[in-house]
């Protein structure tokens, strides 16, 4: 408490500066007084001296500099945008192009019939080039910027900037209600198709794969071969393709001739896959065979036709086909023609399937055969495995599709917002 009386004195301080500034500003900004006589003999002498025209402003034109600035300045900066365009820079491109918008307006305002014909010329070719080069590079990039917020904001940032250029060139040629709702209406379209985009992405359910007649056999040219079978899978994008590696082992035989059968989705894609000692034959009943004869170690890579995984912004549902060595089931496969062997069953068969490893945010939610290691998406199978399921839950992903709705539900009711301004602007204009 002994520090009360000097807190009471900086707060009495405080106000009473406070006080004495105001009454400074008021006596300082106050109109001086008329004096009677004064202002009398004043309107005398204003009725004495003859009226005088207010004196003529001179018209200033655009000069011949400026617009040659004008016209080289606007390539350069288009071409700049290019150049970090090819440097795979797309959100710094659109910045010049946006500042090329923006210098061709400062050129086109005004009557544009002051300036010579070879400029007109020169700046309409350009605002030709310019303006829809800038609106597409903004808008291309919208859908791929909505699950980050950053992104977002600096997409939505530099269309606005787009709109209220081209909105103030034409309220620059008296053309002031329509640039305000044009420009209104624009910007809430805009919100609008982001935040459904937006809403319509996060909010989505994940489901589950569809399932096909994906299966992978396994067999080899003598009952008494061990065989060990690694299978990964590596996807390369939510719901798209997938990247499939086989390796075989085969021992304990004198003939290590092995074989793989794959049907389905597990097809390796027209052109991929390929690995010396390994042979494949496509055939059109729908199913490929892989056969070695190395016998020691093969491998075989190559993207596959189907897709095993299927996501929302932050879930995963992931079915792989089961892996069997039952060469009974290889019916309507002509195996012998295909490999130069019969099939057989394998005495022992030891199936590993990998599909890596999770990150620290990222659990398993279900997974069905149980996983041996936590976040290792491995299991461990013998005569057959599968099929595999499993979910997936990435809690940095739900973090930021919580950030992102938020910022859309802003953007949606910004959105509102610009359309109630734009119907005042409509009713304003009606009832002049």
């Amino acid at each position: 408490m002994a520090d009360g009386p000097a807190r009471y004195r900086k707060f009495l301080l405080v106000a009473g500066s406070a006080v004495v500034g105001a009454l400074l500003g008021r006596l300082v900004t106050a109109r001086p007084r008329a004096v009677p006589g004064r202002r009398v003999a004043q309107a005398e002498d204003a009725r004495a001296q003859p009226e005088k025209a207010p004196p003529a402003v001179p018209e200033r034109r655009p000069s011949r500099g400026s617009s040659v600035v004008y016209c080289v300045l606007v390539p350069l900066l288009l071409a700049l945008a290019v150049w970090l365009m090819s440097r795979e820079l797309r959100t710094a491109a659109e910045i010049p192009a946006t500042a090329a918008v923006a210098v061709l307006a400062l050129a086109f305002r005004g009557p544009v019939p002051r300036r010579s014909r070879w400029t007109v010329v020169v700046l309409v070719a350009l605002a030709v080039v310019a303006v829809p080069f800038d609106q597409l590079l903004i808008l291309s990039r919208i859908d791929t910027s909505v699950s980050d917020v950053g992104g977002l904001l600096i997409q939505v940032g530099l269309f606005i900037v787009f709109v209220g250029v081209l909105a103030g060139l034409a309220a620059s040629w008296g053309k002031v209600v329509l640039a305000e709702v044009g420009a209104l209406m624009l910007i809430a379209m805009l919100l609008g198709l982001v935040s459904f985009s937006g809403l319509s992405y996060f909010t989505a359910p994940v489901s589950a794969p569809e399932p096909d007649d994906a299966v992978l056999r396994v067999f080899a040219a003598d009952p008494a071969a061990e065989m060990t079978v690694s299978v990964q899978y590596f996807p390369q994008d939510p719901g798209g393709s997938t990247l499939l590696s086989l390796q075989v082992i085969s021992t304990g035989s004198a003939d290590h001739r092995w074989g793989i059968a794959l049907s389905g989705g597990l097809r390796f894609a027209p052109g991929n896959g390929h690995r010396a000692g390994v042979t494949r034959v496509d055939s059109a009943g729908g199913y490929q065979v892989l056969s070695g004869t190395q016998g020691t170690a093969d491998f075989y890579n190559g993207t596959v036709v189907g897709s095993f995984q299927q996501s929302s912004a932050s879930r995963s549902v992931v079915s792989l086909p089961p892996v069997s060595s039952d060469p009974f089931r290889l019916k309507g496969i002509d195996i012998r023609s295909a490999t130069g062997f019969a099939a057989v069953r394998p005495r022992a068969l030891t199936v590993h399937v990998d599909s890596g490893t999770l990150s620290p945010l990222e659990t398993v939610t279900q997974a069905a055969p149980p996983l041996q290691v936590p976040n290792q998406l491995s299991w461990l199978g013998h005569g057959e495995l599968g099929p595999i399921t499993y979910a997936t839950l990435d809690q940095g992903a739900e973090d930021r599709s919580r950030n992102v709705l938020f910022v859309v539900a802003i953007l949606l009711g910004t959105a509102v917002a610009c359309l109630v301004a734009a119907l005042q602007v409509l009713i304003k204009a009606a009832k002049r």
